[in-house]
């Protein structure tokens, strides 16, 4: 991984990784999200050699249960299985995190799949519901992180 980078990406080129690991049961044209192409989203890639390993896109949206208004959704984040578990994801999330400070966002939000609720937690993000069921994808959690000097919770 030394020769592994992160860098914004079109979002055409998120959808092979988008279908193949986050909606492989659906058409590709599902992993086309409303909002792909607004000025105001950005997508990133972990690329090696050329290969894209990970994607995650962030989306300006405030979030109508979080009262501070300016917030960013992170969406689409997915990695490819090989290189699970080597800080790939953190590393984009920082990405992400640094695009929203620049953009004076106060917050960042994501609907996390239940199965990723450590890894959110890890990088310093709360839970902020109960589990709920997004159809066709599986059970998720509203998680959120300040981007504050102080990483407070909302």
């Amino acid at each position: 991984m030394n020769s592994m980078l992160i860098r914004r990406i079109k979002p055409i080129e998120t959808l092979p990784i988008r279908h193949e690991i986050l909606r492989p049961n659906s058409d590709i044209s599902d992993c086309i999200y409303p909002g792909d192409d607004d000025q105001t989203t950005a997508h990133f890639a972990a690329i090696e050699n050329d290969v894209l390993l990970a994607i995650l896109s962030i989306y300006r949206r405030s979030h109508l249960n979080i009262k501070n208004d300016g917030g960013y959704q992170l969406r689409a984040m997915a990695t490819m299985p090989s290189i699970r578990g080597q800080g790939i994801g953190f590393k984009l999330l920082a990405a992400a995190e640094r695009y929203a400070r620049q953009n004076n966002s106060a917050y960042l939000w994501a609907n996390a799949r239940a199965v990723a609720l450590g890894f959110y937690s890890k990088a310093g993000y709360t839970v902020d519901s109960e589990v709920f069921e997004i159809k066709n994808v599986g059970p998720h959690f509203l998680v959120s992180k300040t981007l504050g000097k102080h990483e407070d919770r909302i």
